[in-house]
């Protein structure tokens, strides 16, 4: 008979961000790359087959300053599942950010 594995079904959560870093990086002396370096950490539930349990997850990422309204964010991160067995996912995403607000 097959072993049933625990499958999470989805996740919600909410993280703290903190941005220790933050620089330019001249490329070949023709164009200057902003950057900054952040690091997250929060707590999430999931859903996993008929309970909802609580789950905690940490991770790090790059943000790269196309322009002033635009950026592009690669980030990585491992999502800790309290369930009975402990579950980790583990999460590489790639995105671009646009600023709406105020460009004063």
């Amino acid at each position: 008979l097959p072993t049933e594995f625990p499958e999470v079904e989805w996740m919600i959560g909410s993280d703290l961000v903190f941005s220790p870093l933050y620089g330019k990086v001249s490329l070949m002396n023709r164009a200057v790359l902003h950057l900054q370096l952040f690091l997250y950490g929060g707590v999430s539930a999931a859903k996993v087959q008929k309970a909802i349990v609580p789950g905690a997850n940490l991770g790090m990422g790059l943000r790269f300053f196309l322009t002033e309204r635009f950026s592009v964010r690669l980030e990585a991160g491992n999502h800790f599942v309290f369930a009975k067995p402990a579950i980790n996912v583990v999460d590489l995403q790639l995105g671009l950010s646009a600023n709406l607000g105020s460009m004063n």
